[in-house]
């Protein structure tokens, strides 16, 4: 195990050290462009080909991928899952209406009676609170509209003053 590390390391060094000499060989030099419109026809150049790459790509590489991934889950769901889940559909299904029942029982058996019970006490209690305060409430607002009479000529006033500073 022990050579084989070492023969990897070798291998890998000595290609990290000759591969790049390999790129001296090209004879094609890419040379920087003089203007804004040379910059813009090499970009042009480069980008243009882009979408029709990428969509060709899209369609002979990936569609296919997934369209194969999807078959085996559809294969694999059909093959598994879906026999056992027809099988325990009607125990899912009995099991689902034994425990609505179950439920709807207990609701309209004892919780709805108790909070109506409990609404029905609340909303004596607020009647009566209602009734019991309505002359003190009614002769507080009296009280308040006769406040508000009175101080509304004070009010219009030194707001007239008000607009007149504002206006000068």
């Amino acid at each position: 195990m022990k050579k084989i590390i070492e023969k990897i390391t070798i291998l890998m060094v000595l290609s990290g050290l000759i591969l790049p000499i390999f790129c001296f060989s090209q004879n094609t030099a890419v040379e920087a462009p003089k203007s804004f419109s040379e910059a813009k026809d090499f970009i042009i150049a480069i980008i243009k080909p882009l979408p029709d790459i990428i969509k060709d790509a899209w369609h002979s590489k990936v569609v296919p991928i997934w369209q194969k991934m999807a078959e085996k889950a559809s294969n694999w769901y059909r093959s598994l899952f879906l026999p056992w889940f027809e099988n325990i559909l009607p125990t899912l299904k009995a099991w689902f209406n034994q425990l609505t029942d179950w439920l709807s029982d207990i609701w309209y058996g004892t919780i709805k009676p108790l909070a109506n019970q409990y609404l029905d006490k609340i909303r004596f209690f607020i009647k009566e609170k209602i009734t019991e305060r309505k002359p003190a409430i009614q002769q507080e607002f009296q009280k308040e509209k006769q406040e508000m009479e009175q101080e509304l000529p004070q009010v219009k006033e030194s707001l007239w003053q008000r607009v007149k500073e504002f206006l000068q």
